[in-house]
């Protein structure tokens, strides 16, 4: 039997963490993602950097995505 959590446990899940972000506002292999694979597979990471976060060059990136027009 293969067992997938539902959006209610996700949603379950983010708040039990604290997290701010929901389902909809987190990226595909973001938080929740990324938490699960260092829990199973630390060794497959480096360090987070501030490069790889910095949006300063997508002011309107929470607001457009990644689509353009």
């Amino acid at each position: 039997m293969l067992w997938l959590p539902s959006r209610v446990d996700w949603t379950a899940s983010y708040a039990a963490a604290g997290w701010s972000l929901g389902l909809h506002e987190d990226m595909h292999a973001g938080a929740l993602e990324r938490s699960l694979l260092l829990y199973l597979a630390p060794e497959k990471f480096q360090p987070i950097l501030p490069a790889d976060v910095d949006v300063s060059g997508r002011p309107y990136f929470t607001a457009t995505g990644l689509g353009t027009r």
